[in-house]
Order: C-alpha cells, then sequence, then structure tokens
C-alpha cells in the first residue's frame, strides 16, 4: 500500500511533473506541490486512515457504532429516567396537580399523578426524574422543595431506575453476544438477549426447566455486578413477558449475592498505612471478582486472597487470614455472584 506520508506524496506528484524547472525549490510549481501535498496529508490523516475504525464493529464509537449496529439489528439502549415516591405534607384538601415540580439541590422532578393532601396531611405520589441516567437515583430525603404554598415535600425511599445510556463497550459486547449465540424461537439465548435488551441489565442467565417442564427461569444481574433494583426487574419482567411464547412460564429474579468476608494479619513495610493496603486490596479484590463469569458454578480459590496481596506495595507477609471463617475455597451457584461484605486486615 502506498504511503501517505507528505514527504512520499510530494515526492510522487514531482516524479510526475514532466518540466524539470518546475522541480526547483522556490519555483511557482514546486510551491504548488508543496501545499496540496500537506493537504493531501493531513485530510488522509484525518480523515481516510481513521475509516476502517468507524466502520468495523470491534473499533467503531459513538454514532459510527450505532451506525455499524444497524447492520446487526440492534440499537443502543437509551438513559432511563429514575422513579420513586414523595411524600407531600400540607394542610388537609390541598389538590397537587400532576406534573408538579418538585426538586433536589441539583435536579428537578414531576409527579406522575394527580393527588389531595388527606386527613393526616400527607399524601404520597409517584414521581420521576426530568434528567436521565443514573444521577437521578437520588438518596433518601434528598427532595425537598417544591414552589406551593403551605407544602412540604420530601422522598422517605431512594429513587431506583435511572440508568445511564449504553456504553460503546457495553454495545459492542451485547451486539457480539447475539452473532456468538444465535437465538431462535425461545431457546436459551433468546432469554438472555431479551434481558440484556432492558437498560440497567449487565448480564442475566436461563435456567430452563427451572420448575418443571415448560418452565424458564431468568436470573439477573445490574450493570455495576449486583442485583438490579426493583424497577429495572420489573422492566425486564414486563419485557421478557412481550417476548417469549405463550406456552412458556417464565420467572425473572435477581441474582443473589454470595457475602465474603476477609480478615488476617499482615506483615507491612515501614511507612505503609493498613487502611491504605485495605483499600487498594478491596480494589483488586473486586476487579478480580468481575472477571468470575456470571451464569456457571465457580469457585473463588482461597489462595487468591494472599496473591492480590502480595502485588500490593508495602506488604512483606501475609501471617494468616480467613476466607468466610475457614481456610477453603468458596463456590457460587449459577445464579450467585461474589460480593465483598467485610474485609479486616491488621498490620502485626
Amino acid at each position: 500500500m502506498e504511503s501517505f506520508e507528505y514527504e512520499d506524496i510530494k515526492t510522487r506528484i514531482m516524479e510526475s511533473l514532466m518540466n524539470p524547472t518546475s522541480k526547483l525549490e522556490g519555483s511557482f510549481s514546486m510551491d504548488n506541490v508543496q501545499a496540496v501535498s500537506q493537504e493531501i496529508a493531513m485530510m488522509y490523516a484525518m480523515e481516510v486512515a481513521t475509516i476502517p475504525d468507524k466502520v468495523l464493529l470491534d473499533t467503531a464509537y459513538d454514532e459510527f457504532l450505532d451506525r455499524a449496529a444497524l447492520d446487526f439489528g440492534e440499537a443502543r439502549l437509551p438513559a432511563t429516567q429514575a422513579q420513586g415516591t414523595v411524600l407531600f405534607t400540607g394542610s388537609p384538601g390541598t389538590v397537587i396537580p400532576i406534573r408538579t415540580i418538585i426538586k433536589s439541590d441539583l435536579l428537578t422532578f414531576a409527579t406522575l399523578e394527580k393527588v389531595v393532601i388527606n386527613d393526616t396531611s400527607t399524601a404520597e405520589v409517584k414521581a420521576i426524574c426530568n434528567t436521565p441516567g443514573t444521577v437521578g437515583n437520588v438518596t433518601a430525603g434528598d427532595i425537598s422543595a417544591v414552589d406551593l404554598d403551605g407544602v412540604k415535600v420530601t422522598n422517605i425511599k431512594p429513587f431506583a431506575g435511572g440508568v445511564d445510556i449504553e456504553t460503546d463497550e457495553a454495545f459492542r459486547s451485547r451486539i457480539f453476544d447475539r452473532i456468538r449465540n444465535p437465538s431462535t424461537s425461545g431457546n436459551v439465548n433468546d432469554y438472555v438477549k431479551w434481558a440484556k435488551e432492558v437498560p440497567g441489565i449487565g448480564n442475566a442467565v436461563c435456567i430452563p426447566c427451572a420448575n418443571g417442564n415448560g418452565t424458564v427461569k431468568v436470573v439477573l444481574l445490574s450493570l455495576e455486578g449486583r442485583a438490579p433494583d426493583e424497577i429495572i426487574i420489573q422492566n425486564a419482567i414486563a419485557h421478557i413477558a412481550e417476548m417469549k411464547p405463550i406456552a412458556a412460564a417464565v420467572s425473572v429474579v435477581a441474582a443473589k449475592a454470595k457475602a465474603l468476608s476477609i480478615s488476617g494479619n499482615i506483615h507491612l513495610s515501614n511507612g505503609f498505612e493498613i487502611n491504605n493496603v485495605t483499600d487498594q486490596f478491596k480494589s483488586a479484590f473486586q476487579q478480580y471478582l468481575a472477571t468470575k463469569q456470571f451464569g456457571s458454578s465457580r469457585s473463588l480459590a482461597y489462595f487468591k486472597v494472599s496473591d492480590l496481596l502480595y502485588d500490593i506495595p508495602g506488604v512483606l507477609d501475609v501471617d494468616s487470614y480467613t476466607l468466610n471463617g475457614g481456610t477453603s475455597s468458596i463456590t457460587a451457584d449459577s445464579d450467585e455472584y461474589f460480593e465483598i461484605a467485610e474485609v479486616s486486615f491488621h498490620a502485626v
């Protein structure tokens, strides 16, 4: 393949010039050759050279990935809005109109129906965040402002169900899953595919005949690698119900946590703090757990804990430690995921 570097382009154009005097530095022809060569090289570097990365599925990004996905009948999952329940307090009989705007410090929310404050001076109503994404999953008590005289508002429980727009890597992975695991007529791959089409679902496992012939169990894992919140689970139940074969009896549930507790004694080099080492271990351990593929029975080796500890700067020796109170490996079933419950190390 010919080079499109500036000097190579200029050389090829000069070779095609018929008049030898046109090749002299400073001549009119040479000035034009240099300018054109530079522009061609810049155009190639900015546009032509990047075409393969924009059109191939394994390297496409942003809107180019959206276009490449159309060849496989897939579309990027949109961001979704968080929802929850808010509590109004005020004079009995006060009307709270539908789409009443309520606020946290940074976000606005809207009520989803009209309510009237009752004789106990309260009224509960569903509300939705006006900004899509995880930013709307506010904690309890974050909502505190409403522009209604004599009325106060708060959210007793956190909001949930807000999911960010699907990332390039998650979108690409979902497309490759579809290519590698063809789905037909409600097979196992179909149920996994349908689950992953729901915003907020990162992975799923399908268990055929979970409760006898004609039954299917779908176990869900969130994008963060844990049990999804209830709103996302309900969205998955509704979507799978629309897609499944009529005769199939399907149950859709969240994955169960397999809690992990680690404690032990560590020898540290001078100048290293046990709290910092513990934090580094938690981060490394969480990254390792993410590699333990969900959807099949799998084991967590007891000695993996010490392997990770010895990779942390400042750790001289691991005196002793326990994993869930013992010194054996831990197994998770196909509907379980590993979750760090407690890590307690002591410097000795």
